[in-house]
């Protein structure tokens, strides 16, 4: 089985982790407890980790991008009247 070292906790992710781990057969750990955890299992294959975002990173660069939509939409009204 593969470790796979993932920032806890894993629910501030917009992807299901353990559902990732469970379809590759990778033991989730805390990168928390790496050291710790390496010192008593020994020698570990680590996983190709997946990539991972955390909820509500995209949503940001949404709302900044409708803000510029919505200043320009106001400035040519003003500039048609």
């Amino acid at each position: 089985m593969k470790i796979w070292y993932v920032k806890f906790p894993i629910y501030q992710y917009n992807e299901d982790v353990q559902e990732i781990a469970k379809q590759n057969k990778f033991k989730i750990i805390d990168i928390a407890q790496k050291e710790s955890y390496e010192a008593v299992a020994g020698e570990i294959e680590l996983a190709d980790a997946p990539e991972l975002t955390i909820k509500g990173a995209e949503k940001k660069a949404v709302k900044k991008v409708v803000k510029k939509k919505v200043a320009k939409k106001v400035i040519k009204e003003d500039a048609e009247d």
